[in-house]
């Protein structure tokens, strides 16, 4: 019988004192499928394992670990681009704050010229439109004309 799944009291300890957690060791040998050497030695990809000059720039930079991992692992960046460059501030859309009662008028003129409130509402809060062009601006018609592509 095959008991590679089977975790021995020992090899839990090994694995504690190399910085490895129970459920980090039995995901990787039992989820997985690692041998049990690489799951019990293997450092868990963390803000400990790397070098205090990245952790240094990540705080003088005011980066969150989140984000520095995620600019490595997911956009490919090299670790000082991702640990220097400044994370950009969010944009508010509106200038003005507006009322509900505004918001309310350039929803129904929008509704009005055949433009769903979702469509409208998207355009205003995500894409920064203005309500006037949020709610006059035609959408643009996913049909084919008769004459091919």
């Amino acid at each position: 019988m095959d008991y590679s799944w089977y975790i021995s009291p020992q090899e839990y300890n090994q694995a504690k004192k190399n910085g490895i957690c129970r459920s980090t060791l039995e995901d990787r040998i039992r989820q997985r499928g690692w041998s049990k050497r690489k799951a019990i030695n293997k450092p868990v990809r963390g803000y400990e394992t790397w070098p205090k000059e990245i952790i240094e720039a990540l705080k003088e930079n005011n980066i969150s670990f989140g984000t520095f991992t995620s600019r490595i692992y997911a956009l490919g960046w090299d670790r000082k681009k991702a640990a220097t460059t400044p994370v950009r501030k969010k944009r508010h859309k509106h200038k003005n704050t507006i009322t509900q009662e505004e918001f309310n008028r350039y929803s129904k003129l929008a509704q009005e010229n055949g433009i769903h409130a979702n469509t409208f509402k998207s355009r205003v809060q995500q894409l920064g439109w203005s309500m006037e062009e949020a709610s006059t601006i035609p959408t643009r018609s996913r049909k084919i004309s008769e004459g091919g592509i």
